[in-house]
């Protein structure tokens, strides 16, 4: 399967600079998922010692 894929240095050097240009999107997104999990995770905490005080 690989060895049908023909890639030249310029294609390769292309998607390296793709790469390094979306580098602030990719930390935006997972600083994103970062800050809904840890906010998710606060949430099922406060709502566990909420059913635990009744």
């Amino acid at each position: 399967m690989l060895n049908t894929i023909k890639v030249t240095n310029k294609e390769l050097l292309e998607f390296i600079d793709l790469l390094s240009n979306s580098k602030y999107i990719i930390i935006a997104v997972i600083s994103l998922f970062v800050f809904l999990f840890s906010s998710a995770a606060s949430f099922v905490e406060v709502t566990v010692l909420a059913l635990l005080a009744f």
